[in-house]
């Protein structure tokens, strides 16, 4: 029972899961950042480019993909994270 534990820990460090499970992280601290956003204008944009990106997500995290697919899944999650933390940055 240890070991295969053991083992399924192994495979979750070296899969792709590992990476999709990151992504998800980074995307919950910015959402949760978002919402404590006071101005209208700047939380509204943000938070529609993180409403895109959820799907794509759920996408990753639910379904099998290519390797190819999956790379530009995570390409654009990647991007859209940089765009919304950026957006945030901005000054009034």
């Amino acid at each position: 029972m240890i070991i295969v534990g053991f083992l399924d820990a192994i495979r979750f460090l070296l899969s792709p899961r590992r990476k999709i499970y990151r992504l998800r992280k980074k995307y919950d601290r910015l959402r949760e950042k978002a919402d404590k956003i006071r101005q209208r204008e700047k939380r509204l944009s943000v938070l529609s480019i993180m409403d895109h990106l959820e799907s794509t997500l759920v996408i990753l995290e639910e379904q099998n993909v290519s390797r190819f697919e999956r790379h530009r899944m995570v390409g654009y999650v990647k991007s859209g994270l940089a765009k919304a933390k950026t957006i945030m940055k901005q000054p009034v």
